[in-house]
Parts: C-alpha cells; structure tokens; sequence
C-alpha cells in the first residue's frame, strides 16, 4: 500500500478538529484523576475512600488511551478552501 502512514507521519499529520477537543479533554481529565490519586500523599491524616481511588485510576487510563488514540487520528485529505463562484457571490 502507497499511502501506508508510519507513527511518525501520524504524530505529525493534521489532527481534526473534533478529535483536538478529545484530546484537550482526555488530558485533562487524567491531570484532574492524577491530582486527586496525589493529593492523599501531600496531606497528612487524608485518606481517599477505595471507590474514589479506582474510579480515579480508571479515568487516569481512559484519558492516556482516549488522548493516544485522538492524537494519532488524522485527516485522510487535507482540506482546501474554495472560494465561492462568482454566480454564488452575486446571489447572497
């Protein structure tokens, strides 16, 4: 196949828009997941509930595998612009 993408040309490429949002988002929700997994080792005396630390570590790999995964995500043709005809111009 010709149009075989190594990692590299993937990590590269253009992501989507939709897919840039996943990202922000996964990452984001792992460094809130990491923070409150940390946060019982910063505080003397604290100690999480056992559901909260494994919701948290779940959440902490979901967002590594969802921001993997959409930053890998590339566009199959880039898009150009097209400029409106001129009949299109007119008829606005």
């Amino acid at each position: 196949m010709a149009s075989e993408m190594n990692i590299w040309k993937r990590l590269q490429g253009e992501t989507p828009k939709f897919f840039k949002r996943v990202f922000a988002l996964s990452v984001s929700l792992s460094a809130g997941a990491g923070a409150i997994l940390v946060a019982p080792s910063m505080i003397t005396g604290f100690v999480l509930p056992d559901k909260l630390t494994t919701i948290c570590q779940y959440v902490v790999v979901a967002g590594m595998a969802a921001g993997a995964v959409s930053k890998t995500t590339v566009n199959s043709q880039p898009t150009e612009y097209k400029a409106p005809k001129d009949d299109e111009q007119q008829n606005s």
